[in-house]
């Protein structure tokens, strides 16, 4: 019998690597559920700061700096 694919929370995200904007966005997003950060700042993070756990979001924002993928 096959294993079952452990599925993640929704909204999770997985190890990738990621580019300096999309960690700033995170960082963004993390802000706005914590509270430091005006939800009015940017309506994109706004919406993944309720869709995505802060958890997962902590987790990218605060990735080491090093080894970022290129953007295209």
């Amino acid at each position: 019998m096959a294993k079952a694919i452990p599925r993640g929370t929704k909204g999770a995200i997985r190890g990738h690597k990621t580019t300096p904007a999309q960690q700033r966005l995170m960082g963004m997003a993390r802000g706005m559920q914590k509270g430091t950060v005006p939800k009015s700042a940017s309506p994109q993070a706004a919406k993944i700061a309720r869709q995505i756990p802060p958890k997962a979001l902590h987790k990218v924002a605060q990735k080491p700096k090093g080894g970022f993928r290129k953007s295209p």
